[in-house]
């Protein structure tokens, strides 16, 4: 029975609740030096009832308990935090794709197929390829219109307005001219 006891002091001192019991009875005596107000001396069992112990004894119901409450609680605060993650996940999303189709319309030449929207890195590098895919296709149709001898360059402003070319209308073309110019028009 002794070897029942020491072993069952020994699984309490691994959880840190040291105990000592007075002839296997399981109820803790204070020492004779506690009971004239010493301290425990090393090597003495510590004079904690079982009642005001904060934490249940190893291998017991109120520990076993106590640790499922423990690990309920943890699991749910790790289900706020995940539900949390999933609401900034969601969030990003929707502010990732607000800033796609801000670059979209500030570049309209860019296709937006060539845009990756799963995180702000892949939208920034993919914005940035798309700018290089746009400019080597605009320089090479620049080189294929130099090459068949049409210039490229869009003239600045509108086109200069000239009256209409009488010489060029057909009879009743030139009659309708005639008297839309009569009526003021």
């Amino acid at each position: 029975m002794t070897e029942n006891i020491s072993d069952s002091q020994a699984g309490a001192a691994a959880e840190g609740n040291a105990v000592g019991t007075a002839s296997g009875g399981g109820i803790t005596t204070p020492s004779t030096n506690q009971e004239a107000g010493g301290a425990v001396t090393p090597g003495e069992p510590s004079a904690v009832s079982p009642v005001s112990d904060p934490s249940p004894q190893f291998g017991s119901v109120e520990h076993y308990e106590k640790r499922v409450r423990d690990l309920q609680s943890q699991n749910d605060r790790l289900r706020h935090q995940l539900s949390r993650h999933e609401e900034l996940q969601e969030e990003q999303s929707r502010a990732l794709l607000v800033l796609k189709d801000a670059l979209l319309r500030a570049n309209p030449l860019v296709p937006a197929e060539l845009l990756d929207t799963s995180s702000l890195d892949n939208l920034r590098a993919s914005f940035q390829s798309a700018e290089q895919v746009v400019g080597r296709v605009r320089e090479r149709l620049e080189e294929e219109q130099r090459s068949a001898g049409h210039p490229w360059r869009i003239p600045a402003g509108a086109p200069v307005r000239a009256g209409v070319d009488v010489q060029s209308l057909s009879p009743g073309e030139k009659i309708r001219h005639g008297l839309a110019q009569k009526m003021g028009r």
